[in-house]
C-alpha cells in the first residue's frame, strides 16, 4: 500500500510543480542525494542492532524478530515521509525536466523522478539483509554466494516488479499524448485511457508469471487432484504455478479476470509446510474469490473513488459552478501532493481495507461450501447467499463444515508466525475469521445478514462508478 501512494504521491507532485526551471540546481541536488541517504543509514543501523542482539541471545529470536518487523513498519513510515518530502521541497522534478531538459524525452524524466523515492527503499532491503545473514549464522548455515543480491533481487520482483511496469505504460502513453500534434478531445482521451487501464488488467496475471519466479506445478497425485478440483468448481486457469521465494512467503492465490490469462499460485513454502488436503482447502478459498467475482469487486472499490473525484471536477468546473462570488469564497484547496497521497491514504487504510476483509470472510464461508459438497456458487438472482444450497428439510440449513477450513486459518498463522488476533490490510485476523465461520455454522440469520450487507456495498459501488463514467462522457 506504501508504495503504491509512494508513486502516486510522486506522480501528483511532479505534475504540480510549475512548468520552469530552479535556481541553485547543484544545492538541490545535494539535498535530494542527502535525503536519499538517510532512509538506507537508517535502515543499516536498525539490522546491525537487531543482528548484533540475534546473534548475542538467540533464545530470544521470535521476540526480536517482532520488534524488527515493528521497526521496519516505522521505517517504511518515515522512508515515505522522507522521500516526498524531499521530491517536494528540492523542486526535484522541475530540476529533472526543465534545468536538464528532460521534459519532452519519453519516460526517462518519470524513471529519474521515480528513483529519489524507490532507490532509498532498494537500499534498505540490502541493509536489512543483516538481519537474515545473523539468522542463518545462528542456524548454522553460511550465506550462499551473492545471498544479499538474490535478497534484493527477491524484494524489487515482489514488490515494485508488478507496480513499475504498468507505471511507466501509464507514463509512457501520457508522454506521448502530450506530444501527439493538435489536440485530443475528452471523450478520446478517456477511450484511450479505459483501453489502457483494461489492458493492464486482463494482462496482469502475464505480468505476474514472468517477473515472479514462477514454474509450473509437477506432474503427480497434487497436480492431478488440483485440477480436477478446479473443473468440479468451474474455475478455467491456465496453469497452476509454483512461486519460488526462496521459502520466504506463505501464500496462494489466483490471479486473472480471463480464464485463458488465469493462473493458480502457490509459493513453495505453502508446498511444503502444507498436506495435499489443506492445499484442496486452500484452493477452495482462492477458487471462492473468482467464483464470487471478487477481482472485480476489489477492481470496482479501487476505480469508484477515481471515477467519482473526475466525475466531481468535472461537475465543478461546469457553467453552473464556476467562477462567481461563491467560488471566489471558497477556501483554498490543499495542494494536490499532500490531498491525493492523504486520501488515498484514508481510503485505503478504512474503507477498501474494510470491504476488502469482508470479501475474505465471504470466501472462507465459499470454501466451506465447496469442501462439505455443495460446489461454488457464483450467486443467484442478486448474487447474495451462496449457502441457500445447504438448506435441508423444513427450511433449516445443514450447517457448513468448518472444520477443515479453520484446522488451514489456525496453521497458516502458526507457519507464518503471526499472532492470531492481528489484521492485516486485506485480511481480518484468523481469530475474526474463525469466529465469523463459527457465528455462520449456528446462525443462519447471521449468514443472510452478512451476504446482504455485501450485496448492498457491491450495488453502491457499481452505481456510483457507472453513473460517474456515464456523466464523464456526456460531460465530454
Amino acid at each position: 500500500m506504501l508504495l503504491v501512494i509512494a508513486v502516486v504521491a510522486s506522480v501528483a507532485i511532479a505534475e504540480a510543480a510549475p512548468h520552469a526551471a530552479v535556481d541553485h540546481p547543484a544545492a538541490r541536488a545535494l539535498l535530494v542525494l542527502l535525503g536519499m541517504a538517510a532512509t538506507p543509514s537508517a535502515a543499516l543501523v536498525i539490522a546491525r542492532q537487531v543482528a548484533g542482539r540475534l546473534r548475542s541471545e538467540p533464545e530470544q529470536r521470535q521476540g526480536r524478530l517482532r520488534r524488527f518487523a515493528s521497526l521496519q513498519r516505522g521505517h517504511a513510515v518515515g522512508w515515505l515521509v522522507v522521500a516526498l518530502g524531499s521530491l517536494h521541497w528540492s523542486g526535484w522534478p522541475q530540476l529533472v525536466r526543465y534545468n536538464w531538459g528532460l521534459a519532452r524525452v519519453v519516460v526517462l524524466d518519470d524513471l529519474l523522478i521515480l528513483a529519489v523515492v524507490l532507490a532509498p527503499m532498494i537500499l534498505s532491503w540490502a541493509a536489512f539483509y543483516e538481519v537474515d545473514r545473523a539468522l542463518l549464522e545462528i542456524a548454522g548455515q553460511a550465506p550462499k554466494r551473492r545471498a544479499q543480491l538474490a535478497h534484493v533481487a527477491f524484494h524489487f520482483r515482489y514488490h515494485l516488479g508488478v507496480l513499475i511496469a504498468p507505471v511507466l505504460l501509464v507514463a509512457a502513453i501520457d508522454d506521448l499524448l502530450d506530444l501527439a500534434p493538435g489536440e485530443i478531445s475528452r471523450g478520446a482521451t478517456l477511450a484511450i485511457w479505459a483501453a489502457v487501464i483494461s489492458s493492464i488488467a486482463i494482462g496482469f496475471p502475464l505480468l505476474l508469471a514472468r517477473v515472479w519466479q514462477t514454474e509450473p506445478l509437477p506432474e503427480g497425485p497434487l497436480r492431478e487432484r488440483l485440477v480436477e478440483r478446479a473443473r468440479s468448481w468451474r474455475i478455467a486457469a491456465r496453469d497452476i504455478l509454483v512461486w519460488r521465494t526462496g521459502d520466504r512467503v506463505v501464500n496462494a492465490a489466483i490471479a486473472g479476470f480471463v480464464p485463458g490469462l488465469r493462473y493458480v499460485l502457490l509459493t513453495d513454502a505453502l508446498l511444503a509446510r502444507f498436506d495435499d488436503d489443506q492445499i484442496e482447502a486452500i484452493l477452495a478459498h482462492e477458487a471462492a474469490h473468482v467464483r464470487r467475482r471478487h477481482l472485480g469487486a476489489r477492481a470496482l472499490a479501487l476505480g469508484s473513488p477515481l471515477v467519482l473525484a473526475l466525475a466531481a471536477g468535472a461537475a465543478m468546473s461546469a457553467p453552473l459552478f464556476a467562477g462567481g462570488g461563491a467560488a471566489a469564497a471558497r477556501p483554498p484547496a490543499l495542494p494536490e501532493e499532500v490531498w491525493i497521497p492523504l486520501a488515498m491514504l484514508i481510503y485505503a487504510a478504512i474503507p477498501f481495507a474494510r470491504f476488502a476483509r469482508l470479501l475474505e470472510m465471504e470466501a472462507d464461508l465459499a470454501a466451506c461450501d465447496a469442501l462439505a459438497g455443495s460446489g461454488l456458487s457464483a450467486g443467484g438472482r442478486s448474487g447474495i447467499e451462496p449457502q441457500i444450497a445447504l438448506a435441508g428439510a423444513g427450511g433449516r440449513p445443514c450447517p457448513p463444515s468448518t472444520e477443515r477450513v479453520v484446522a488451514v486459518l489456525e496453521r497458516l498463522a502458526a507457519v507464518a508466525g503471526t499472532p492470531r488476533d492481528r489484521a492485516s490490510w486485506l485480511h481480518p485476523s484468523i481469530a475474526q475469521r474463525v469466529a465469523h465461520l463459527q457465528a455462520a455454522e449456528e446462525d443462519w440469520e447471521y449468514q443472510r445478514r452478512f451476504f446482504r450487507r455485501l450485496e448492498w456495498i457491491r450495488r453502491f459501488l457499481l452505481t456510483a462508478c457507472a453513473g460517474s463514467v456515464m456523466y464523464l462522457f456526456w460531460a465530454s
